[in-house]
């Protein structure tokens, strides 16, 4: 009995609309990994820091379209690339932490060799796309993606010793992500030195905590060799240094609004109308919860810890919106 070919035609199409579903789904999977793997939740520290270094300069909110294009070069495609090299380079390490084994690349969900070529080019293109800016922007994308590299490439891998770790991987990258996003809208100065502070000292404060993170389990870096800070000082030494620097951060807070009425040197210093006591105080309030995460930083669950990755982003980001709209109103 002859088959219908019609029928086999429809069958056949049939399959081949399979084929073509489970084709798509399996990239799409492979580039919502790949997004994953660049750390969005982390891309909201150049979109503070840069919100605010343009409002502060215009003296306005800024053009939603330079503040984004900026956004783009300096978060997804330079430390979204910057993110998922490291998530590469540490691959065997993070297989042995409690929280980033469950990571796209550690959990062996997506290639490696992928990551590192999309990795490549995202960076490639941040730098390419920077000089398009101006020389100012383009050099603190450079600098920022050298220190980096040092701090993640292996034979390099400046993160597993101690002063290095801090130096790359901490140190400055906030004043460059403000420098950044000041001299997208103006050449014609130089970031006010107690922002910079400000963005430093919570910046080393949060990257300490990081390390904190990193060495979750009992002593991880140890185990593994590193040489890093927290290995050096211990846990208790590192805790002490965050406290000290989050209120170093809040004197240079505090500093900037006292300056609004002594105007010592404001165009070098800055200084910040009286309003801006809000966002004080809106900092001020987050220290329990701070204290209690830092208290208990080896006792997280992997949800936990996840949280403490996110949440404290958002926050800022909040902080920095009011911050951008007070200075539009009375600075």
């Amino acid at each position: 009995m002859n088959s219908d070919p019609g029928s086999l035609d429809q069958r056949r199409e049939s399959r081949l609309e399979v084929v073509r579903q489970e084709t798509w789904r399996g990239w799409a999977k492979t580039l919502w990994l790949m997004v994953l793997a660049m750390r969005p939740p982390m891309w909201l520290k150049p979109l503070f820091l840069m919100l605010v270094a343009q409002s502060y300069a215009l003296h306005d909110l800024p053009y939603l379209g330079t503040l984004l294009y900026g956004l783009l070069i300096v978060g997804p495609l330079l430390w979204g690339g910057l993110y998922a090299l490291n998530a590469v380079s540490d691959i065997e390490d993070d297989r042995l932490h409690p929280v980033k084994r469950y990571r796209p690349l550690a959990s062996g969900d997506l290639s490696p060799r992928l990551a590192a070529g999309v990795s490549c080019l995202a960076i490639a293109a941040a730098l390419l796309l920077s000089m398009r800016v101006n020389g100012y922007f383009a050099l603190c994308v450079a600098i920022m993606a050298v220190k980096q590299l040092l701090y993640t490439l292996p034979g390099i891998r400046l993160k597993e010793h101690s002063p290095w770790d801090i130096i790359t991987g901490s140190l400055f990258n906030s004043s460059l992500r403000f420098s950044a996003g000041w001299f997208m809208v103006t050449t014609a100065s130089f970031p006010p030195v107690l922002m910079l502070v400000l963005a430093e000292s919570l910046q080393m404060a949060g990257f300490l905590v990081n390390r904190l993170m990193t060495d979750y389990s009992d002593g991880l870096e140890t185990k593994l060799g590193y040489r890093s800070t927290v290995v050096r000082y211990g846990q208790r030494a590192v805790r002490t240094r965050i406290v000290l620097l989050w209120g170093l951060g809040l004197l240079a807070f505090a500093g900037l609004i006292a300056n609004r009425f002594l105007l010592f040197y404001p165009s070098l210093l800055g200084e910040l109308p009286v309003q801006a006591l809000w966002v004080l105080g809106l900092l001020i309030l987050a220290l329990p919860a701070f204290a209690g995460i830092l208290g208990r930083v080896n006792r997280l669950s992997p949800r936990q810890a996840e949280l403490y990755y996110d949440l404290p982003l958002v926050y800022v980001l909040l902080l920095a919106v009011v911050l951008s709209v007070i200075l539009k109103l009375y600075h």
